[in-house]
């Protein structure tokens, strides 16, 4: 992984960024410790700004760029994906004064190509003192391109991240999926600016430890640009295989948000199934959040709300294989006409079955006059977070007289 951040150092440097958003100069050293920021783990497992257990989020330099902006006015950045090694679209970039970063064979890592010499290209090594793509070691060759450009504005997007060897399923509202298709060996790309690429685990050929297994790395779905969207997100694996995924989210200013989610593969795929809120709007905080499943006065067929009454609202909160209601922080809770109303009076202390799926589930009380409802209003929401801080979201019908 140094070298990958090497890597980023650099393009950050040809493109101006020469100061991190505090202030110290851009190096390897202050890219590695902006990215390790805001760290969370789960186990052995951990995703902080710009890592991802164990691989680097290549679009978090743009995040970088995006802060460093705003302190000292210098270039922003944004990462416009993976791509296959291909010479001349390299050379259309480097000629339009975009550097590439290219992974290069022979103990396999990472490089910044910077320049045109007759048949090759100038490049800038962390590992050695090479200077050229067609050095003996690299046979002019490369394996894979991260690109960047200029940007003045639109940092958003949606990056889901699966420890291998469980791969992703991505499908967006209107049915289009982003994956890997094993009936073709290759990415399905429906979800507009989507991409999903494998990463292999990080070498470090000055190191001298071996090379990571074969096979080991991350899968990734990325979107850039999304709009406002729920996005359902499957993994796929053997049945009891354990999986963990990182999923992060970042508005059009470059404000992020981000967290792990880990559990079984199961043989039923429903229960495989993470429903995420994608919500980027410039004059708002980014919202996301996982989207789970809730029962408005459980056990009542027609779920009326009477606006006038002193009765509180009894809201169920349901358990199931992707969300674990024992985690869920009770004063976070709102529930109401938008899901922000300020509402929460106490949770039952006794978990009941609600919807007869053999898992336990949560119960809790609101207030009916400060939830906010209005004649018409036909869905109640209900918010909240989880110990691990993240956000989830529900919905269920009612009629309010």
């Amino acid at each position: 992984m140094r070298l990958a951040v090497s890597s980023v150092a650099m393009v950050l440097k040809y493109y101006g960024v020469d100061r991190d958003p505090f202030g110290n100069p851009t190096t390897p050293e202050t890219v590695n410790n902006y990215f390790k920021r805001d760290e969370i783990c789960m186990g052995d497992k951990c995703a902080s700004l710009g890592y991802s257990q164990g691989n680097i989020k290549w679009s978090a330099a743009g995040i970088y760029s995006s802060q460093s902006n705003k302190n000292f006015s210098s270039q922003k950045i944004v990462y416009i994906g993976p791509s296959d090694y291909n010479s001349e679209s390299v050379k259309g970039q480097i000629e339009a004064e975009k550097p590439v970063i290219l992974r290069v064979p022979s103990r396999e890592h990472w490089v910044v190509a910077t320049g045109i010499q007759n048949d090759t290209f100038l490049i800038n090594d962390p590992a050695y003192n090479r200077t050229a793509l067609d050095d003996p070691a690299y046979g002019n060759n490369a394996l894979a391109a991260r690109n960047y450009q200029k940007t003045a504005s639109d940092f958003s997007s949606f990056e889901v991240t699966s420890l291998a060897p469980s791969q992703i399923l991505v499908t967006d509202s209107e049915g289009r999926r982003t994956r890997f298709d094993p009936s073709t060996s290759s990415a399905v790309e429906e979800i507009p600016n989507s991409f999903y690429y494998f990463e292999d685990a990080y070498d470090d050929p000055t190191d001298e430890n071996p090379p990571p297994p074969s096979g080991s790395g991350v899968y990734i779905v990325l979107i850039l640009t999304p709009g406002q969207d729920e996005y359902k997100v499957e993994l796929i694996g053997e049945a009891g295989e354990e999986y963990s995924f990182f999923v992060h989210a970042s508005d059009t200013d470059a404000n992020v948000d981000f967290n792990l989610f880990e559990g079984d593969i199961s043989s039923g795929r429903a229960e495989n199934e993470y429903f995420f809120n994608y919500i980027s709007d410039p004059q708002d905080e980014i919202e996301f959040s996982q989207q789970i499943h809730i029962d408005i006065l459980p056990f009542v067929q027609r779920n009326f709300i009477f606006r006038k009454s002193r009765l509180p609202i009894p809201v169920a909160i349901l358990s199931s294989s992707t969300f674990d209601i024992e985690n869920v922080v009770t004063y976070s809770l709102r529930f109401g006409r938008t899901g922000n109303e300020e509402s929460f009076l106490k949770c039952v202390p006794l978990r009941l079955d609600v919807n007869k799926d053999k898992l336990k589930d949560l119960i809790c009380l609101f207030s009916t006059q400060k939830s906010g409802f209005q004649m018409g209003d036909i869905e109640g929401t209900l918010s909240g977070e989880t110990t691990l801080h993240a956000s989830f979201k529900g919905a269920d019908s009612v009629i309010v007289y």
